[in-house]
């Protein structure tokens, strides 16, 4: 049976864990201990909608909303100045709002497997962010991207249906690991990555230009899949 709310145990260090409990709606119990609450795990339930209420959350640095029904995100998620991590993969997310910008201690943003086309270039280029999954969605473009003052280690676009990126994307500096794997990529990136990174353009099928200045790159630490 689909249950509205449950009863409230903290776990050690403030931490919330209320996966897999069926739940239609975001608990109201979290009203009453609004102060002790530093990260929510709610995973896997039936939750559609993220209350206004939840700015009054005031001490979340964590949430995890992975496979629920979400849509949207309410303009009151991005009052939660403290907040480091948002993870909401596997909903029916469709556009990212750029007032997750307002979010200036974000570090990771997990949206994959969502139904999102767009990325608002000001949230692409947030330097708050090192972590970026947008993997599985139904992106067909990226705004340009503006390198200096971003932070970015890891950047995740497979399983989308890009067909191009921007080329500044190979002067991030501290780049690890960009995945551009499962795209429609018809080139790469015609500038080199740092040596230490690890750019992953697996099954592109129709990639039929690599700039010879990142060949070394792609020899050593790229999957490839050509044609």
């Amino acid at each position: 049976m689909l249950r509205k709310i449950t009863a409230m145990t903290l776990g050690i260090g403030h931490i919330l864990h209320w996966n897999d409990r069926n739940l239609l709606e975001f608990p109201e119990d979290l009203k009453q201990n609004k102060d002790r609450v530093y990260q929510l795990y709610i995973k896997n339930n039936f939750i559609e909608v993220l209350p206004g209420w939840i700015n009054s959350l005031a001490k979340l640095t964590h949430i995890y909303v992975d496979n629920n029904k979400l849509s949207t995100f309410p303009a009151e998620l991005c009052e939660l100045k403290g907040l480091e991590v948002l993870c909401a993969p596997r909903n029916s997310i469709t556009e990212i709002p750029s007032t997750l910008t307002a979010l200036k201690r974000l570090t990771q943003l997990n949206l994959s497997r969502n139904r999102i086309r767009n990325i608002p270039g000001d949230v692409l280029n947030m330097p708050s962010l090192w972590l970026l999954d947008l993997s599985h969605n139904e992106i067909q473009t990226l705004p340009e991207v503006y390198p200096d003052g971003l932070y970015y280690g890891e950047i995740l676009l497979n399983g989308n249906k890009l067909i191009s990126v921007p080329d500044n994307l190979s002067r991030l500096k501290n780049i690890e690991y960009l995945s551009l794997a499962h795209n429609k990529l018809l080139y790469a990136p015609a500038m080199a990555f740092r040596s230490e990174a690890n750019i992953n353009i697996d099954h592109n099928p129709f990639l039929n230009y690599v700039p010879a200045t990142i060949k070394y790159i792609i020899i050593v630490n790229l999957f490839i899949y050509l044609n």
